[in-house]
Order: C-alpha cells, then sequence, then structure tokens
C-alpha cells in the first residue's frame, strides 16, 4: 500500500536549514529559528510513525482513510474471553440459580457450585480459588438478578409474561363465546334478565364461581376510641385463624338449597356449598379438601338449583387449583440416584 503524498519522508534539496553541522552559516541561524525546524522535522517524523503503525495493525480502513475496524493483535495483557460467552457454562448456572431458594442463592454459592460441578464438568478437572465471589456477584447482576430488601407489598407473578398473555386472551375469547349461552342482568337492581338466544342442542350455562379466605382472630378494628390517659396495646399475633371456602351462582349468591329443597332431596348431605376450616384444629386446606367440596357439595346442589344446564366453574391460579394427582408423572418427584422410596406413579 503506498504511503499518502502527506506522510511521505519529505527530501529536502541542500540548503542551509537541512544540516546544521555542515551548513557554513550556521552561526547566522537564530536559536528561535533552529527550534521551528527541529519542531518541523519532529513533525514530520511522528506522521511516518503513525502511518507504519497504523499499517501493521490488523485493520480495515474505508474510502475516508478513517479506520472502521481494527483486530488488535498487540498489547501487553494476556487476551482471554470470557466465561459469559460460553452457552453451556451460562446455561448449567442459570439452571442451577433457578433450583435455589432464595435464601442459598448467593454468590458464594454460586461460587462453590462452579468450582465443584461446573468446572470439572467442562474441563475434566478440578481447580480450587478458579473464580472469585465478587466476579459471581457481577455474574449475578448481568443475569438480571438484584440484591434487594424483602417487603411486604403487592406480589407480582409474571402477569405480562408473552405465555400468560397469550393464555388470557384465549380465556377471554373462550368466556365470550360462553357469554352467549348465559343469561344477562341489567338495571340498577340487577332485576332485568336477558334470555339467551339458544339453538338446537344448545344448553343454557350457568357460571358458577369460587373463592377461599382467611380470617384472623386479632384482624379487628384497628382504630379505637381511647380516653386521654389509655394506652390500649394491640395484640402482636394474628390469633386463631379460620378459612372459608364457598361457591357463588349468579342467580342465588351463595350456591346453597332452601329447607323445601333439603327435604326433597335427602341424599344431599350439606345444604350449602361453603366450609369453614380451622388451621389450628383441622390443619390445611389442601388440593384434596377442595375436590371433595366440589365432587361432593357444589355439583350436587347445581344439579338441583340448575336442572337440565351446564356449569361453568371457575377458579382462581392458586396453588391447590394447579395441583397434580397424587400418581401423575412428575419427574421432580423421582429421586437422583438409585435407592430409597420411589414414588408410585402411573403408566405412561
Amino acid at each position: 500500500m503506498p504511503l499518502p503524498q502527506s506522510l511521505k519522508p519529505q527530501s529536502l534539496s541542500p540548503s542551509p536549514f537541512l544540516s546544521f553541522e555542515t551548513t557554513p552559516n550556521s552561526s547566522l541561524i537564530s536559536d528561535e529559528i533552529t527550534r521551528n525546524l527541529y519542531i518541523r522535522l519532529d513533525e514530520i517524523n511522528q506522521q511516518c510513525t503513525i502511518y507504519t503503525v497504523i499499517i501493521r495493525w490488523s485493520g480495515k480502513m474505508d474510502a475516508s482513510n478513517q479506520i472502521a475496524q481494527t483486530v488488535w493483535s498487540k498489547g501487553k495483557h494476556t487476551k482471554l474471553e470470557s466465561l459469559l460467552n460460553d452457552e453451556d457454562f451460562k446455561e448449567e448456572c442459570q439452571a442451577w440459580l433457578r433450583q435455589q431458594k432464595p435464601e442459598s442463592r448467593t454468590p458464594g454459592n454460586l461460587k462453590v457450585y462452579i468450582e465443584g460441578m461446573v468446572f470439572p464438568k467442562l474441563t475434566g478437572h478440578i481447580k480450587k480459588d478458579t473464580i472469585s465471589e465478587k466476579t459471581c456477584r457481577n455474574y449475578m447482576y448481568l443475569w438480571r438478578y438484584k440484591y434487594d430488601e424483602r417487603k411486604k407489598g403487592v406480589y407480582y407473578d409474571g402477569h405480562e409474561r408473552p405465555d400468560v398473555v397469550k393464555y388470557r386472551k384465549e380465556w377471554l375469547k373462550r368466556m365470550f363465546e360462553y357469554q352467549r349461552l348465559m343469561k344477562d342482568f341489567d338495571g340498577d337492581m340487577m332485576d332485568i334478565v336477558s334470555e339467551p338466544q339458544l339453538k338446537l342442542g344448545d344448553k343454557e350455562l350457568v357460571q358458577i364461581t369460587h373463592d377461599e379466605c382467611h380470617f384472623y382472630a386479632n384482624d379487628g378494628q384497628r382504630r379505637i376510641w381511647m380516653r386521654e390517659d389509655e394506652d390500649i396495646l394491640c395484640s402482636k399475633h394474628q390469633g386463631r385463624s379460620i378459612m372459608v371456602s364457598a361457591f357463588l351462582c349468579l342467580y342465588h349468591g351463595l350456591l346453597q338449597l332452601s329447607d323445601e329443597q333439603m327435604r326433597e332431596n335427602p341424599h344431599i348431605k350439606s345444604k350449602e356449598a361453603f366450609i369453614l376450616r380451622s388451621v389450628q384444629t383441622d390443619g390445611y386446606w389442601k388440593s384434596e379438601h377442595m375436590l371433595d367440596q366440589l365432587v361432593h357439595q357444589a355439583i350436587p346442589i347445581f344439579e338441583i338449583l340448575h336442572p337440565g344446564c351446564v356449569g361453568v366453574f371457575c377458579f382462581d391460579q392458586s396453588t391447590n387449583h394447579n395441583a397434580m394427582a397424587a400418581d401423575a408423572l412428575i419427574a421432580v418427584r423421582m429421586n437422583l440416584s438409585p435407592g430409597g422410596a420411589q414414588p408410585k406413579m402411573r403408566d405412561g
């Protein structure tokens, strides 16, 4: 590649200013002119040196003579590739972090896991102190983890995730289709009823909703009238608790039978699909209790109140409502290594 004209070493014709040692009239040159000439010669040498360095770099130059891309091949520091660029390393670490409880998800534990499990798996040998805790902390920040205080407040559980939004749109579309087969209530007192336009073979749909709530003994009034010299302390403990599980109907409110309907249907054991349960005496409310209430209370009462109709039972997304069967094929229930008590699962 030829040198630009401006950067070629200038060939100076013999003059009294080229070589000061051989110039016969050097004594006539002032000190100021001498300094200026030396500065000019230094600038020419620097330009030639810079151009030579650029040519030696493994870079590319565009038409405007500016560097567009440079691949550095020189330097005093060792060229190492970050572990973050290794997809296997990143996937191993992120999978481990997702499996840990929040209390165990720390940079120190991540360091132990990387040195004891990840590095031997990827390199084939164990070497301690190969990564610092500070580096693990930086990795966690880059993987969108943050060190923050646990607070009491609104719990956000991925309501705007793409899969949740997709499910919500499909659910709304399905509910609008159901609404066509349901009665519509309007007016200030909801006393104006619009009958559904049923086609041949259609059955009227009735929406039934379910919800649960906990009440504590000390959930009483927080603000009271006191004398100026009184100091009434509030109990720090929530007290005994009860759990209410009930089904509601648009037609009847609480899904329950009248006394006359109970006499006409002696096989119905419960008058209403309503349960009061104490955690201290009855234990925690589980999925099997939910199924028992649905099968033995809610559905039989619904069939008496709405003969010939189809119920649309709506539940919220709680853990009990998403529970799997006892013999469901769930990999996390299996033992990682041979031996021990294996859960009984149905055939695949």
